[in-house]
């Protein structure tokens, strides 16, 4: 699973600035992130366990008048409406989990030191200080404590990616993972703060994700970021919402366990390089027709079937494929003994449209 953890200073009103155009961007980024938690992506996103409560012992909860004091004293009422921000506030709130339940989060630490210190001479100490620890408990899920991949998308001012280096003691800690901690633990170590969602694809490592699949949704978001990938590579820029729809049907992670076949076993780079090829309807092989003299057609969507080789030596894997309108469904993988495509209901799919 992919977790996206947010900076606390993300969830403040008034944000981290004091002008109108850094205002402006720190509320583009809140209205962005709270939008792709909208979106359905297989993405879970986190916050600290407290977040709520420090952001009212701080004064900083997005309270209606306070957004509304905050975009005319900035200038920005013709730019924003107070309801929509609040909404986009808690909309973000409501569908982040507490990190605790998933790994582990710093509760308090000593020494913490940043550089460069993004929270420099920013106010009020208590969010300070509450920040400071959600980028000590990215460092804590470095890299393999637990099953979430971590990114702190940041609500410090900042544009574009920005790379930070942590050091710090962390004294008391909770969490679903407390155990793999030997409190105090010092931890010295770097991160990354985002402001969009491309950054975060551009700096993961799609097959990574891929290799660590046990879901049809782990395979849906690998197949995505690496879509999203190889697109930025050949156009210079590709967004998630630019690659052509697809889903991931229902027996395709359980086909490739049949032939001992896909994430950490054999042939998984390039079943992964095949899969995103045809999504993007650029094969490495060609795309052709199954059935004959009749294309095969579904029954319950009256989908087309296509088939397409990914090895042609030895094995012979073929990704098979349904057509439904203008989406590819990545059915199942066979081999030439088994070149028949799955008939699973597409109900049982994975995808988000």
């Amino acid at each position: 699973m992919l977790g996206m953890l947010f900076d606390s200073a993300l969830f403040t009103i008034p944000p981290y600035a004091n002008d109108e155009v850094s205002v402006h961007s720190m509320l583009e980024r809140l209205v962005h992130w709270a939008n792709v938690a909208s979106e359905g992506l297989p993405i879970t996103f986190l916050k600290l366990s407290n977040t709520e409560t420090v952001l009212q012992d701080s004064n900083c909860a997005p309270e209606l008048r306070d957004i509304e004091e905050l975009l005319v004293s900035t200038g920005l009422s013709d730019v924003y409406t107070p309801w929509d921000i609040q909404r986009s506030y808690f909309d973000l709130i409501g569908r982040s989990n507490n990190l605790a339940d998933f790994s582990v989060e710093a509760l308090e630490c000593k020494d913490c030191f940043l550089q460069p210190d993004p929270l420099c001479g920013q106010s009020p100490l208590l969010l300070v200080e509450h920040s400071k620890l959600v980028y000590v408990s990215q460092i804590l899920n470095q890299p393999e404590a637990s099953n979430v991949v971590l990114c702190t998308a940041s609500g410090a001012p900042h544009v574009g990616k920005l790379e930070i280096d942590v050091s710090a003691t962390v004294v008391k800690a909770t969490g679903k993972l407390l155990q793999n901690l030997n409190i105090p633990e010092n931890i010295r170590s770097s991160l990354f703060l985002f402001d969009r969602l491309t950054e975060v694809f551009q700096s993961l490592n799609a097959f990574d994700l891929w290799e660590a699949s046990q879901s049809l949704a782990d395979c849906y978001l690998s197949l995505l970021i690496g879509c999203a990938q190889i697109g930025f590579s050949n156009r210079g820029t590709l967004t998630w919402q630019d690659i052509p729809k697809f889903a991931v049907g229902s027996d395709f992670l359980a086909s490739m366990d049949r032939l001992h076949v896909g994430p950490r076993r054999k042939f998984s780079g390039v079943i992964f390089k095949s899969c995103c090829h045809a999504i993007l309807r650029n094969p490495k092989n060609p795309i052709k027709v199954m059935g004959k003299p009749k294309q095969l057609k579904r029954e319950s969507d009256s989908a087309l079937a296509w088939r397409t080789h990914i090895t042609k030596h030895h094995e012979a894997l073929r990704l098979m494929i349904w057509e439904s309108g203008d989406t590819y469904e990545i059915a199942n993988v066979g081999n030439k003994q088994e070149l028949e495509i799955s008939r699973s209901s597409p109900s049982g799919r994975y995808y988000v449209f």
